[in-house]
């Protein structure tokens, strides 16, 4: 469902907005997403898509409509899914988004960008952002979260095929029990493969996430130095940094990275301790995930004077 100003717009299920704010309070980014189906070709073990949702498809015409109705009232678009990448008519809705004046970002798991005239095809059309999603140093690391043996190998290859082209990469690493160690290495690799915005995002605990958390949901003070040492990398660097999912007050001297969504605009999988209350970025910190203070209690929550 999109909303704009607190006002729905359209009843499809697959569209909303985005209304991102940095650590100053102020907006910074607004946009639309449209998910083009949750059908993909990884198996996450981190996925946020709930099971029963995986086979949703919705169609080519009923796609074309919503993106129409979405250009009234937004000038720049994210498509997401699952993966946005291996639908037959992907570069018809592709041409047919461009046409109407959208810029378009691609959230993708980068698999098929390691095909060069796949790769190749993409570009010319015009697209202003590639989000490729890299979760590992290696491939053991990587493959073993994507369930999908080889799929390191081509999201590198994909990363090298975009930048050659001269396009524009975010990169965007969920951060898990199994890879927060490597935060700095995999930092490094794409400080390495020329990658012009890096996102680290803490996991989210739905969907497939939420059947696994026992074991692949990290305990955030135990993850933190390693992120902080991936994180004074790209500053050292000089690359643009986005840190989401993480509440202000583990991000002491990195706040300028952080991401949060506006408040009116949280589901109920967000909540707030009391001792929030006296924070200083209460207003504009969305507060922990409400499922992992249900795995590891609140002490760790401690306010910003």
């Amino acid at each position: 469902m999109v909303e704009t100003l607190g006002k729905k717009i359209t009843d499809h299920p697959f569209a909303y907005s985005y209304h991102h704010i940095g650590g100053e309070g102020t907006k910074i980014t607004e946009g639309a997403v449209i998910s083009i189906g949750y059908i993909c070709n990884n198996s996450c073990k981190f996925c946020s898509i709930p099971k029963n949702c995986r086979n949703l498809y919705p169609q080519t015409e009923r796609l074309k409509e919503e993106i129409k109705f979405l250009r009234n009232v937004f000038n720049s678009i994210v498509f997401t899914g699952g993966e946005v990448t291996i639908r037959k008519d992907f570069f018809d809705l592709i041409d047919f988004t461009k046409k109407i004046g959208f810029k378009i970002t691609i959230q993708s798991n980068g698999r098929m960008f390691s095909y060069c005239e796949f790769c190749n095809k993409i570009v010319n059309y015009g697209v202003e952002v590639f989000g490729v999603d890299l979760h590992g140093h290696n491939d053991k690391t990587h493959d073993f979260l994507t369930s999908v043996n080889g799929s390191f190998k081509q999201v590198v290859s994909g990363i090298m095929n975009l930048k050659r082209l001269g396009q524009f990469v975010l990169s965007n690493t969920v951060i898990t029990s199994f890879n927060y160690k490597f935060i700095p290495k995999i930092a490094n690799l794409l400080i390495g493969l020329g990658v012009d915005q890096i996102q680290f995002g803490y996991v989210c605990i739905f969907g497939q996430t939420s059947d696994n958390k026992n074991w692949i949901v990290p305990r955030i003070t135990e993850m933190l130095p390693y992120l902080r040492k991936g994180l004074d990398l790209c500053i050292k660097y000089k690359k643009d940094l986005i840190i989401t999912l993480l509440p202000y007050c583990f991000m002491k001297g990195y706040e300028r990275f952080v991401i949060m969504e506006e408040k009116k605009y949280l589901s109920k999988s967000r909540l707030k301790e009391v001792r929030c209350n006296v924070c200083k970025y209460y207003k504009i910190c969305c507060g922990p995930q409400s499922d992992y203070l249900k795995l590891f209690g609140s002490k760790e929550f401690k306010p910003v004077f």
